[in-house]
């Protein structure tokens, strides 16, 4: 296997996601939510050459820990996972996309990208669930947003996915990746506050330091945007709350009443008839600090997070969605078949 001949041919393919390559010889593509397995079976010394390209001519002792650098190769920049299973050595390469493309591209509802670019600090929240494209949404946004309004925005990213330009318009982007160029989440946050920061993008809250961190960011102005897992809006903030040790929730819960500012939840679904993979979203907002959305941030604090999509529905005239709605709009758009349009009585 001739691995820049094979990486050539095979990643400006359609709906192409990820490779997956195992020391016993298969090689997989994951097209869509397919996967396809490549006929041509390579061998342990082409395992290790690729191997060898991904780690600058080295090969790693390689333990019970995976692996996950960023791997530059021509064009491309993939996520790595290198790693042990039951049956040997594996590679996982996720390849995202080359260029960043614009939050309607995206589907990101107009109403989202107007109060991003509104807001002046707090904190947002972008969920859901692996590959549901959550870092191209926030890379998407940060994008368009820094070229409107001066920030200086740094981004603590594991590892990096989209190399964002050093300048764009009025703004300015540092870009700092874990093991390579900062130590850890926590020891970057602490030195955001040095480096003159008014933005701050992180990859994804791993733990309580990390998620106090950026709560409080937020609470003393800064623009936070930051990626977590979640299937709904009440689910996300839940999850928030769940990194934090449970005598703190109390203190989440009543911060993130007022530094929470938006919460969007994404999924993608495929389409049926043609293959496209269609983003919906679930979305809240909440500009307490302007007299606004006062019975949201209530909720919040009072930890009553099951009433929020209850919420949502009385604020969509202001542009909050729930999945319902979103698919609705999905379907009357022609983007999903009428199948996926939810039962009228569905919140």
């Amino acid at each position: 296997m001739e691995w820049s001949r094979f990486f050539e041919a095979n990643c400006g393919r359609k709906g192409l996601s990820d490779f997956f390559m195992r020391e016993t010889g298969e090689v997989a593509m994951m097209i869509g939510r397919r996967l396809e397995f490549v006929p041509e079976k390579i061998t342990v010394a082409e395992f290790d050459n690729l191997v060898r390209l991904m780690f600058a001519g080295t090969m790693p002792e390689l333990g019970l820990r995976a692996y996950e650098p960023a791997f530059a190769f021509g064009a491309w920049r993939f996520r790595v996972s290198y790693y042990r299973s039951l049956g040997g050595r594996e590679i996982t390469l996720r390849l995202p996309a080359i260029s960043i493309p614009p939050p309607e591209q995206l589907r990101v509802p107009p109403a989202v990208v107007s109060t991003f670019c509104k807001i002046r600090g707090g904190l947002v929240l972008v969920s859901g669930q692996m590959g549901s494209g959550k870092s191209t949404t926030v890379s998407s946004l940060w994008l368009h947003l820094a070229a409107q309004q001066p920030h200086r925005v740094v981004a603590i990213e594991d590892p990096i996915e989209f190399v964002y330009p050093t300048r764009l318009g009025p703004s300015m982007f540092t870009m700092r990746e874990l093991d390579t160029s900062c130590e850890s989440y926590e020891t970057a946050l602490l030195e955001v506050r040095r480096q003159n920061a008014t933005a701050v993008s992180i990859g994804e809250i791993r733990g309580a330091e990390s998620a106090e961190k950026c709560l409080r960011f937020a609470l003393i102005g800064l623009l936070v945007v930051a990626t977590i897992h979640g299937e709904n809006v009440p689910a996300t903030l839940a999850s928030y709350v769940a990194e934090l040790p449970k005598e703190r929730a109390d203190w989440c819960l009543a911060n993130l009443s007022t530094a929470c500012r938006m919460v969007l939840a994404q999924k993608l679904i495929r389409n049926p008839e043609n293959g496209f993979l269609v983003a919906v979203h679930e979305t809240m907002f909440n500009l307490s600090y302007e007299g606004k959305h006062l019975g949201i941030a209530a909720n919040i604090r009072e930890g009553h997070l099951e009433r929020l999509r209850r919420d949502i529905q009385s604020h969509r005239a202001e542009g909050m969605q729930t999945f319902e709605d979103s698919l609705n709009r999905a379907v009357n758009e022609d983007a999903l078949p009428s199948e996926f349009r939810p039962p009228p009585n569905a919140l």
